[in-house]
């Protein structure tokens, strides 16, 4: 994972993964969120989800200090919660990237949690 993060995580996907303001817009260009009402459809929820688990294992500081109580290596739920963002309920057609005023591509975010 380590490796593919190297090569693939960018600056400017980095910035993406902060830039997210919540607004819903992506939500209401996905064709999954019309189909489902399960709110780890919509592409910001994902995007949370990636940033979430980079931030835990693979933060720069944070993921090599002792005091922080968490373990180097993903645990199966963290895992799965990550395969699911990454592979479920997404074909990384760029709809919600269109409509994103953020400018956020959530395919390009995706396409790094799957090579992870």
């Amino acid at each position: 994972m380590q490796k593919a993060l190297k090569e693939n995580l960018t600056r400017q996907i980095q910035f993406m993964l902060k830039s997210c303001v919540n607004c819903g817009l992506c939500a209401e260009a996905c064709h999954y969120c019309f189909e489902n009402d399960d709110s780890a459809v919509i592409p910001a929820n994902k995007i949370h989800t990636l940033s979430t688990f980079l931030n835990r294992y693979f933060h720069p500081v944070k993921s090599r200090l002792a005091g922080f109580g968490r373990s180097n290596i993903p645990d199966d739920q963290a895992l799965t919660e990550l395969y699911q963002a990454a592979f479920q309920n997404c074909s990384i057609c760029g709809k919600c990237a269109l409509t994103c005023p953020m400018g956020i591509n959530t395919g390009e975010i995706l396409y790094l949690a799957r090579a992870t």
